[in-house]
C-alpha cells in the first residue's frame, strides 16, 4: 500500500479497489468455488434465483440493491419486471453498469451514488432490500455497519424483507476456512481482453473480529489492494443486530443445503418488518 493509498478507506472510490482492478478480478472465468465452477453471469444468475426464492417478490415490487456496485443484480432483476434502483458509494463502480445492459428493451433500474449509512429515501420506500455477495461489515466501527441495518429498516414497508448475502460462514472463517475453504486462491480472469491472474490472500483477526485480505493481479502492473471486513458471529452477534433494530423473524440459510450449519458455505439472512 503505498503513502497515497492510506488517506482513502479501502471501498472509497480514490483508493481503486472497487473500479477496473475489482471489475477485473471480479470477472473470473471459473469463479470463487472450485468445487462449482461459474463465470460472472452464471454467478449473476444463481443469485437472482436465491433472491426470488426466498423473497418471492411480485412483479413490480421496489427493490433496492444497496450496495449495487456494477449492477449486475439490479439489471438482472430489472429485467424479470421489478421495480429497482441500485446505489453505492463508489461512483467508479456504478460506471460499469452501461456494459451490463442487454439491450433487450426492459426497463432499467435507478442508479443513484449514495452512502448506505445515510439512504436519501422516504420511510418505507422499498418492499425489498437486497445486500449481495459480501457487501456488510465494510465499515471501521460497529456502529456505523449497525447504521447500515437501521437504514434498511427505516426504508423498507411494513411486511418488506431484507436479504444479506454473505460468500462465507463465520464459523468456518474462525477455523481458518476461508470463503470456500482455501486461505490462499488463485484464479483467471479477464475482462475487455486483459487477462490476469487473480490471487487472494486472507486471514482472521480474532482480536478486531476483521477478515484482512489482499488481491494481487499478477501478469502486468501486479497491483496489490487490501481490504478489511467486520465478520460476526452469526448467533451472538449477527442475528441480534438485526433483531435489536427492528426487524423480526431473521433466519439464516444456506441456500444449497436443508440446513444452515458449519458446513455452509456461505451465509443468506432473511429478516422481516412486520
Amino acid at each position: 500500500m503505498n503513502n497515497s493509498d492510506k488517506l482513502y478507506e479501502w471501498w472509497e472510490s480514490e483508493y481503486e479497489f472497487f473500479g477496473k482492478f475489482y471489475h477485473t478480478g471480479d470477472n473470473s472465468l471459473e469463479g470463487y468455488d472450485p468445487n462449482n465452477k461459474m463465470n460472472r453471469g452464471q454467478r449473476t444468475e444463481r443469485e437472482i434465483n436465491i433472491i426470488q426464492r426466498y423473497l418471492k417478490p411480485k412483479i413490480g415490487s421496489y427493490i433496492l440493491d444497496c450496495p449495487c456496485g456494477g449492477g449486475r443484480h439490479s439489471i438482472a432483476l430489472a429485467n424479470e419486471g421489478f421495480n429497482v434502483t441500485g446505489v453505492d458509494i463508489n461512483s467508479r463502480m456504478l460506471d460499469f453498469h452501461k456494459e451490463l445492459i442487454n439491450g433487450n428493451g426492459s426497463p432499467l433500474p435507478k442508479f443513484e451514488l449514495m452512502d448506505m449509512r445515510d439512504l436519501k429515501f422516504e420511510d418505507n420506500s422499498f418492499d425489498f432490500v437486497i445486500n449481495m455477495f459480501l457487501s456488510f461489515g465494510f465499515f471501521k466501527t460497529d456502529e456505523e455497519n449497525e447504521k447500515v441495518v437501521q437504514e434498511f429498516y427505516r426504508i423498507i414497508k411494513p411486511g418488506g424483507k431484507v436479504l444479506i448475502h454473505l460468500d462465507l460462514n463465520y464459523d468456518r472463517v474462525i477455523h481458518g476456512r476461508y470463503f470456500f475453504g482455501e486461505e490462499n486462491i488463485c484464479r483467471e480472469c479477464s475482462w475487455n481482453g486483459d487477462s490476469k491472474t487473480l490471487e487472494i490472500l486472507e486471514s482472521y483477526n480474532p482480536s478486531t473480529k476483521r477478515l484482512n485480505g489482499i488481491w494481487k493481479l499478477l501478469n502486468g502492473d501486479e497491483r496489490i489492494k487490501h481490504y478489511s471486513l467486520r465478520i460476526y458471529d452469526n448467533y451472538k452477534e449477527l442475528i441480534p443486530l438485526f433483531i435489536r433494530n427492528g426487524f423480526k423473524d431473521v433466519k439464516l440459510i444456506d441456500p444449497d443445503r436443508s440446513n444452515f450449519d458449519i458446513n455452509s458455505k456461505e451465509t443468506v439472512l432473511i429478516a422481516s418488518k412486520l
